[in-house]
C-alpha cells in the first residue's frame, strides 16, 4: 500500500508539470515616457534621453538630452566612430619582426626587434605566423640581442578598478591577447593547492596573508616578475583572466617560445631601448580589416581593444607628431574630434577621459550620442553600416539576452554600457512603422557611486554585499531602458 501510495503522488506531480497548452506571445501595455519613468523610481535627473529621425534629424522626444551622464561602454560608439573615419574601414594593423646587420648562412649577425603596431587582436596565431616566416626567411640563429617594443601608454585604464579586474589591463602597443593572463589552480592532495599562468610569462602565484575584497591581488616589486596572491578563502579549483602589467614581456617571451620550437636559436627577450637605430624589414603580421575588428570591439564591449583602436586614430590623427605618449594624451584628440564636428551648443560639456568609457569622467549626454551615430549614418561610404556593427537585439553581443521578445528582437542595434550605478543604451531601433530612430538613453545614480567609492569593501562578505546592491540597481536601470526602446518600437 505504502509503495502505491507514493506512485500515485509521484504520479500526479508529473500530470501537475506537464505542458498542455502554448499561447502566441502578446506584448504588454504600450506606456508613455513618463509613465515608465513614474513606474522604474528613479530620482528626477537621474534619467535622460534622445530620440531623433534617422533620416531627417527631427528630434522625437527627448528628456534631459543636453545632459552630461556616466556613459559607461556607450563611450565607445564615439571611439568607433571617430576610428573609422580617420583610420577608413580598411585600415590594418601591423606587427613587425625588424633587425640590424646582415644574415649570412642562417645567422644573423644583428639585433632582432619585435615591434608592436596597436593590433587590438594580436594573438599566438600572429606570434606564430611571425615566427614561421623568421624561419621561412632562413634566419636559424640571432647572435646579436632580441629586442621587444617596451614602450607603454599607460599602467591601467582606469586606476579606480580592482587589481584583478581583467578589462582594465596595462597598454602598449604591442599587446597580446587584449593584455589578459588566464591563472588556473587546482587542489593538489595533502599538498595544498598547485597554481599556474598559461603563458611563459614567469608569473608567481602566492596565498595572501588574508581574504581580501578580491580573488586576486597583485603586489609589484621592483625588477622582480609579476606576483599575484590569491585569497585562502577561494575555492581550491578554479580559472581566471587577470589583466598584464607587462604585456610587452609576455608577447616578447611568446613569440620567443614559438621561433625556439621552430629551430631558431633566440637570446631572451630584452626591452628595446629608446630611440630606435636604422633597421630592416623580415616579416610582418597583419591584423583583420578596422571594421571586423571594431564589430569584435562593439559586440564584446572590450576596454582593451577599444583603447587601442583610440591610441592607433589618435596616432594618425597626430600626423607628423606620431604616436602620442599616453592614454590621456589620445583621449584628448578623440575629444578634440568630436568638438570640432558637433555644434557648439550639442558639444558643451563632452569629456573623454579615454576610449572605452572605462573611467568615472566620461561625459556624454544623449544630443551627443545621437549626433555621432547620426554623423556615422550620413558618411557612410566603405564597409558596412555603423550600426551593422553594433549589438542586435535579442540575437548578438552583449544584447543577446535583452530585448528579446518577439515584438522588439532584432529591431534595436544598440551598443550597452554598464559601470556601478551608470547604465546607458545608444544605436539604431526599427519601429514597427518601418520608421528608422536613433537613440541614446542613461541612467544614472552619482549619490550611490560617491557612497561605494567612499566606502570601499575590506571584506569578502562587504564586498558581496556591495556587489549585490548594484547589481540590483543595475537590473532596474536595464529595465527601464529596455522599455523606452520597447515603447518607441510600438508608438513611432
Amino acid at each position: 500500500m505504502r509503495f502505491a501510495a507514493i506512485a500515485a503522488l509521484a504520479l500526479c506531480g508529473c500530470q501537475a508539470g506537464r505542458i498542455s497548452v502554448v499561447h502566441p506571445y502578446r506584448p504588454g501595455p504600450v506606456l508613455e515616457e513618463a509613465a515608465l519613468l513614474a513606474r522604474a523610481g528613479f530620482a528626477t535627473g537621474n534619467v535622460g534621453f534622445a530620440l531623433i529621425d534617422a533620416r531627417t534629424g527631427k528630434l522625437v522626444v527627448s528628456s534631459l538630452g543636453a545632459q552630461g551622464f556616466l556613459p559607461g561602454s556607450v563611450s565607445k560608439i564615439a571611439t568607433g566612430v571617430a576610428a573609422l573615419e580617420v583610420l577608413l574601414p580598411q585600415h590594418r594593423f601591423s606587427t613587425t619582426l625588424e633587425c640590424t646587420g646582415t644574415l649570412t648562412g642562417g645567422v644573423l649577425d644583428g639585433d632582432l626587434y619585435l615591434l608592436g603596431g596597436n593590433d587590438p587582436s594580436l594573438g599566438v596565431v600572429q606570434l606564430m605566423e611571425l615566427a614561421d616566416k623568421l624561419q621561412r626567411a632562413g634566419v636559424r640563429q640571432v647572435r646579436g640581442r632580441f629586442l621587444f617594443d617596451a614602450r607603454t601608454y599607460a599602467a591601467r585604464i582606469d586606476e579606480t578598478q580592482a587589481d584583478d579586474a581583467s578589462g582594465d589591463p596595462a597598454l602598449a602597443p604591442l599587446a597580446l591577447e587584449q593584455n589578459k593572463l588566464t591563472v588556473r589552480w587546482r587542489a593538489a592532495g595533502g599538498q595544498g593547492v598547485v597554481a599556474w599562468a598559461q603563458s611563459p610569462l614567469p608569473v608567481e602565484i602566492g596565498v595572501a596573508p588574508q581574504a581580501g575584497p578580491s580573488r586576486f591581488q597583485h603586489t609589484p616589486r621592483e625588477g622582480a616578475p609579476e606576483t599575484w596572491l590569491l585569497s585562502p578563502d577561494s575555492p581550491t579549483r578554479g580559472e581566471e583572466r587577470l589583466p598584464l602589467y607587462a604585456p610587452s614581456a609576455d608577447a616578447a617571451r611568446v613569440f620567443a617560445q614559438f621561433a625556439r620550437g621552430l629551430g631558431v636559436e633566440l637570446p631572451d627577450p630584452a626591452p628595446a631601448p629608446l630611440p630606435l637605430p636604422a633597421r630592416q624589414p623580415l616579416a610582418t603580421a597583419q591584423s583583420a580589416t578596422a571594421t571586423e575588428l571594431l564589430r569584435t570591439t562593439l559586440q564584446t564591449s572590450s576596454n582593451p581593444m577599444a583603447e587601442l583602436f583610440l591610441l592607433e586614430l589618435a596616432r594618425a590623427r597626430n600626423g607628423d607628431h606620431g604616436q602620442p605618449a599616453s592614454l590621456p594624451e589620445a583621449a584628448a584628440l578623440l575629444e578634440a574630434f568630436w568638438r570640432e564636428r558637433l555644434p557648439v551648443e550639442v558639444a558643451e560639456g563632452l569629456h573623454l577621459a579615454n576610449g572605452s568609457g572605462l573611467s568615472a569622467g566620461t561625459r556624454l549626454s544623449p544630443f551627443q550620442v545621437v549626433a555621432m551615430l547620426r554623423r556615422a549614418r550620413d558618411r557612410q561610404g566603405e564597409g558596412p553600416p555603423f550600426f551593422t556593427l553594433l549589438p542586435a537585439s535579442g540575437q548578438s553581443g552583449t544584447l543577446r539576452k535583452r530585448l528579446s521578445t518577439p515584438d522588439v528582437a532584432l529591431r534595436a542595434w544598440a551598443k550597452t554600457g554598464t559601470m556601478d550605478y551608470g547604465s546607458g543604451l545608444a544605436g539604431h531601433l526599427f519601429a514597427g512603422s518601418g520608421r528608422e530612430l536613433i537613440f541614446a538613453a542613461f541612467v544614472n545614480d552619482h549619490d550611490a557611486r560617491r557612497a561605494r567609492a567612499s566606502f570601499p569593501a575590506r571584506t569578502p562578505g562587504e564586498a558581496a554585499a556591495d556587489e549585490k546592491n548594484a547589481s540590483s540597481w543595475t537590473r532596474d536601470a536595464e529595465a527601464l531602458l529596455d522599455a523606452l526602446v520597447t515603447s518607441w518600437i510600438a508608438r513611432y
